[in-house]
């Protein structure tokens, strides 16, 4: 189970073998022993020193993410004890061929799960423009094979970004959540904070799944290595990006959220000027996600998909990528 806490001022202690969330002296909720995998929290949530124990001794990560939504780290316990294996991936970054031909293939997913995901609404809203942006993305998928470089790569992702996020806004039927492109640090409107919240949510799952399976996050294939980034967690999100892009279409198109599920922040009140959801948008979001993790086994496919690349690293298959299901 995945506990979520988003309850400003809340503490997480543990009595009688249970995990408590309490807001002052009230328990709010608890769960049993054994029962919980991971914990994330949100914004101004308080760990008790001895569940912080408990948790490095059970094996339960905790996230910890800002009160706006953004990732901020990690309490985790003991890393894999699998050093071979991250000796064979350092090994396989030095190889060009290896990291293209694996590159390649993180970008078909992404595009080939774009594809599918634009297909059905041009079937349900028969608009021509969503069919055209289908068959360009179909002769950007068959130039990857040709690609010589990474830089060339890239260059092909990012023009079938550009044409996939402006036929997802087609796919729009609610005006609140029409956008004119993906923004985001900060996003400037409602459907890319919800985007942005997602993808958060699914970096958080595809991190810890590299971890369990012994691989090093930062290490990548296809996003360049550079000090801090989780090059390898971004290159495996890749391919689930749309399955992500699916809920965000499913909360707008269903008026699951509304206009009072965000939160408008001006450049003189904040930090920064941005659009981010309010803890009540963000259990929405949370609730939808959960819905995917359950009834479409999201985090199996998360871990599968670490796995196959831990083959591929150690040279006993192919990696081949995630197929969104319709």
């Amino acid at each position: 189970m995945v506990v979520y806490v988003l309850e400003q001022g809340a503490e997480l202690s543990v009595h009688g073998g249970r995990i408590v969330v309490k807001i002052g002296d009230e328990v709010v909720r608890s769960y049993a022993d054994g029962s919980v995998e991971k914990i994330i929290l949100l914004g101004n949530v308080r760990l008790s020193p001895y569940l912080i124990s408990y948790s490095l001794r059970k094996g339960i990560e905790v996230v910890f993410l800002s009160s706006r939504g953004d990732y901020r780290g990690r309490l985790q316990g003991k890393f894999s004890k699998n050093i071979f294996l991250r000796l064979m991936q350092y090994e396989k970054c030095r190889d060009m061929n290896f990291k293209l031909s694996l590159a390649k293939e993180f970008v078909r997913g992404k595009i080939r799960n774009s594809i599918s995901l634009l297909q059905k609404y041009r079937w349900e809203t028969k608009n021509r423009e969503i069919g055209e942006a289908c068959s360009f993305l179909r002769s950007l998928l068959m130039k990857i094979e040709f690609c010589p470089s990474l830089e060339s790569l890239m260059g092909i992702e990012g023009t079938a970004a550009e044409s996939y996020f402006r036929a997802l806004n087609l796919c729009v039927k609610n005006d609140i959540f029409k956008f004119s492109s993906r923004t985001r640090r900060p996003p400037e409107d409602p459907a890319n904070a919800v985007l942005s919240f997602l993808y958060t949510l699914l970096f958080s799952f595809v991190e810890s799944a590299l971890y369990k399976e012994g691989l090093d996050p930062y290490i990548g294939f296809y996003h360049s290595i550079d000090y801090g980034r989780p090059s390898l967690a971004l290159d495996l999100m890749e391919e689930f990006r749309p399955c992500m892009d699916r809920i965000f279409l499913k909360l707008s198109n269903k008026r699951m959220l509304l206009l009072g599920d965000f939160r408008f922040f001006q450049e003189d009140e904040e930090d920064s000027a941005g659009v981010y959801l309010t803890y009540e948008g963000m259990k929405k979001v949370i609730a939808e996600f959960q819905g995917q993790i359950r009834t479409r086994s999201l985090d199996s496919a998360i871990n599968a998909q670490v796995h196959a690349l831990s083959k591929a690293i150690k040279g006993e298959s192919t990696y081949s990528s995630y197929i969104l299901r319709p």
